[in-house]
């Protein structure tokens, strides 16, 4: 799931998740922290389009959790 949420934001951007990091390492350090990509302007990315995009994100622990709510 975590890597159809960084596609779903290239597309919709045209921009790679975390493209604001002009050197690799500095991409692998925010992943390591376990920081998610910058929400981009709402007119690229709607409300909607980026809770699902952080739903995506979301800890596996989290996700098993909320499949259980019916």
């Amino acid at each position: 799931m975590y890597s159809f949420g960084g596609i779903m934001l290239h597309i919709l951007t045209g921009k790679m998740p975390y493209h604001y990091y002009p050197r690799e390492g500095q991409v692998v350090r925010a992943l390591s922290r376990g920081e998610i990509p910058k929400r981009p302007n709402a007119v690229l990315v709607t409300d909607h389009q980026w809770a699902f995009i952080q739903w995506c994100w979301a800890p596996v622990v989290l996700l098993l959790a909320l499949s259980d709510v019916e």
